[in-house]
């Protein structure tokens, strides 16, 4: 696997939920279903409106690039006074065959640095049950932010992923201390390698907007 200067962490965890197969298939020309597991749930309910001084989040996934592979990543909460953004990613073996994914370090995404697209400004991940980052209980003079990310190795985590199953994750979102200011607004880019190995980075944005 090709090195990558990212910021990341150790340590391998992740939950699967296991789905079924759809009735009346239509399939490819491999004899494979195109679409056997059905969409990946996208009515997650946001717990909280954004606190009266952060931003909006919003979130817009790429495809996964992988040939039946569907991802989804979805809004769980916005910044508050009580914690911060969080997040959750899903990937999903839209197959009716196993398949075999790498995903650097921890599935399905590993705690990269987002960066943001115009100016000198980052976020920080945490994954959920995933230790290694020092984050605040309280914003710290009204923000949410932390020191630094994780250092990132070359581990790969190879697994079997049955039809229709998924694997997801849950990460919450803080701001460097190094931005020059709190959550600054725009689009932030968060990329890793390819999980079918076949060379195409993939991810999503992350985008941060004042009422």
């Amino acid at each position: 696997m090709k090195r990558r200067a990212l910021l990341a962490g150790a340590g391998i965890s992740f939950s699967a939920f296991a789905g079924c197969l759809s009735e009346g298939s239509a399939t490819d020309d491999d004899g494979r279903s195109d679409q056997p597991c059905g969409a990946i749930e996208d009515d997650v309910e946001v717990e909280n409106e954004p606190g009266e001084s952060f931003p909006t989040v919003t979130l817009e996934a790429e495809e996964s690039g992988v040939d039946h592979v569907k991802v989804s990543v979805d809004l769980l909460r916005h910044f508050g006074d009580e914690a911060p953004a969080r997040f959750r990613i899903t990937v999903m073996n839209d197959s009716d065959e196993e398949q075999t994914l790498t995903f650097l370090m921890l599935q399905p995404f590993p705690p990269v640095a987002g960066h943001h697209t115009e100016i000198d400004s980052m976020l920080f991940i945490d994954p959920d049950e995933y230790s290694g980052m020092d984050v605040p209980d309280d914003p710290q003079n009204g923000c949410w932010e932390v020191e630094g990310g994780y250092d990132i190795s070359d581990v790969e985590d190879v697994v079997t992923v049955e039809p229709c199953e998924e694997i997801s994750r849950e990460y919450d979102v803080y701001s460097s201390l190094g931005n020059s200011e709190c959550l600054e607004e725009g689009e932030y880019r968060f990329e890793t390698q390819d999980m079918g190995e076949q060379g195409n980075d993939w991810g999503f944005s992350l985008f941060l907007s004042y009422r």
